[in-house]
């Protein structure tokens, strides 16, 4: 396994990989603090059952979807038939909420740039109140699978740490992006005394393509 020594300690990079530091993230910062509003005006699909009827592991925080697949073809996740929806291959498309956070658009620009992108997928915005936290969990959907995950650390104190079953703890740093495994189980907890503000972008990258081309020529 690799190792890296960042944030002052030594941290496994199986589950995440630091792609670059700086990222501007005051201007959507202060457009979200502007538009308190359009926090869960989407599906709240934090109070809806999963499989097996466990709670959301995202009930103690807040989002704002700005961009995934239409809402008529997602279904009600209090149903097996809603909840299985999601594993139903889909175009994502960018949401009225998007219009109020334009520097979303930027950041996503920029991110894609970084990673050298091929397609853009769903994005959302993530705020865990101190105190709180994302329970441990995993996430296995068509969209999840087909597209790796990113993140852009738009506020975070100390205290504020995110962690991996496998890998370990990452502490996060204000304007860090970072690549990360979700298919794994994984947390956040944030025991400072400021609200942590994340936003996670999926994207799909041209060597994405060129590893499931290699494994079809090796027969996997």
């Amino acid at each position: 396994m690799k190792n890296d020594y960042d944030n002052g300690r030594l941290v496994p990079k199986r589950d995440f990989n630091l792609v670059t530091r700086g990222f501007e993230v005051r201007p959507l910062v202060a457009q979200l603090m502007a538009h308190p509003e359009i926090w869960e005006t989407g599906r709240d699909y934090r109070t809806a059952p999963r499989f097996g009827g466990q709670l959301s592991p995202h009930r103690e925080s807040q989002d704002i979807w700005v961009r995934h697949q239409k809402y008529e073809t997602l279904g009600d996740y209090s149903t097996d038939e809603g909840r299985e929806s999601i594993m139903i291959p889909a175009i994502s498309e960018w949401y009225p909420e998007a219009l109020k956070l334009p520097a979303i658009y930027d950041m996503a620009a920029n991110a894609c740039m970084c990673v050298g992108a091929i397609q853009l997928g769903g994005i959302f915005v993530i705020k865990i109140d101190a105190g709180k936290k994302v329970y441990p969990h995993s996430d296995l959907s068509w969209h999840s699978t087909y597209y790796s995950k990113y993140m852009v650390v738009l506020k975070a104190q100390e205290g504020a740490t995110l962690g991996w079953t496998r890998s370990g703890v990452l502490i996060p740093e204000t304007g860090d992006l970072w690549k990360f495994e979700n298919e794994t189980d994984h947390w956040v907890y944030n025991d400072s005394d400021e609200d942590m503000l994340v936003a996670i972008f999926s994207i799909r990258t041209f060597n994405m393509d060129r590893q499931e081309a290699f494994n079809k020529l090796k027969g996997e």
